[in-house]
């Protein structure tokens, strides 16, 4: 036997509930009440909205900023590593120069290798995106085909 009131459960010869004091009466089902939970359209929004916040990118300044930064530390860098081991090892200026110049294509084709997995992805991500789009895009206009099929034949 279940509570009216509360649903909590309660033993046959009981005449009030344990959880809420109210009276228990005879007519009380023996299977426990159930309960419906509803969502505002308010809260849906709500959470609509803090997914779509979630979902969006870190502020986009900041990071080009840091980038900006980085690469600069690295010219700078290699620059002084450079003109350091051209003074150390007594180099011409042609072997400086060639040294810089290897430096900071070495920079750059690091710099590349480690774009091309993110670009992978992000060229994956948007196919992914584009073709669930299609399919969505299809399925409509199937049902759009079945309903024009169903008017037509309504019509004859």
């Amino acid at each position: 036997m279940y509570c009216k009131k509360c649903g909590a459960e309660a033993r046959e010869n009981d005449k009030f509930c344990m959880q809420c004091g109210a009276l228990l009466t005879a007519a009380t089902p023996s299977t426990p009440p159930i309960t419906t939970h509803t969502y505002s359209q308010e809260r849906k929004e709500k959470e609509v909205n803090l997914s779509s916040q979630l979902s969006q990118p870190v502020n986009g300044n900041w990071i080009k900023l840091c980038e900006i930064i980085l690469f600069l530390k690295c010219i700078v860098f290699m620059t002084v590593f450079t003109v350091g081991a051209a003074i150390l090892f007594n180099e011409s200026e042609d072997a400086l120069f060639l040294m810089l110049l290897f430096a900071i294509l070495g920079f750059f084709i690091g710099v590349i290798s480690c774009l091309i997995p993110y670009l992978l992805t992000t060229i994956a991500h948007n196919l992914h995106i584009t073709a669930s789009n299609n399919l969505i895009l299809i399925k409509e206009v199937e049902k759009l085909q079945k309903q024009l099929l169903e008017e037509n034949e309504t019509n004859q």
